[in-house]
């Protein structure tokens, strides 16, 4: 089932010099070096309004190979400049992580559609719910329904 997405408007080639620099001191403070495909794929991530597959991601993006997509993904995803989405088990999908609010999403077992959900337990305290950790760093919360579309 392919994932729907409602992407934004401006296409890729009228990206501002800003947001250029922009990803270039991001990736800088973040010690990474400042390819050409890092930049790409961090423009053309902070321009879909949901995370993407790679498979699209590949398409829109000057990644030499591959190869270097996965990779490059990788290092940004270390670095939480991009999220990893698992939203079902056949692929992940990516967004940018710089200037989004902390959220979680939703998805359409149907049909794949993906939405954004600015809703967020509160974070455990880990003294009562885990006797081998010391503290909650992070956390990660799928939603899966039927969207109005397939309902």
């Amino acid at each position: 089932m392919p994932m729907k997405t409602t992407q934004r408007k401006q296409p890729l080639k009228q990206l501002s010099m800003k947001s250029n620099l922009v990803f270039t001191e991001l990736l800088r403070n973040a010690g990474l070096k400042t390819t050409g495909a890092r930049i790409s794929i961090c423009e053309t991530l902070s321009q879909e309004r949901f995370p993407i597959s790679i498979s699209a991601l590949a398409k829109k993006v000057s990644a030499p190979n591959q190869s270097t997509l996965y990779r490059t993904l990788k290092n940004l995803v270390s670095k939480e400049l991009v999220r990893e989405i698992i939203a079902d088990k056949k692929e992940a999908r990516y967004e940018i992580a710089f200037g989004r609010k902390h959220h979680h999403h939703i998805t359409c077992t149907n049909c794949g559609t993906i939405d954004d959900i600015h809703v967020c337990p509160p974070l455990l305290d880990t003294k009562h719910c885990s006797k081998k950790f010391t503290k909650v760093t992070g956390h990660t919360l799928e939603f899966f329904g039927i969207c109005k579309t397939c309902a």
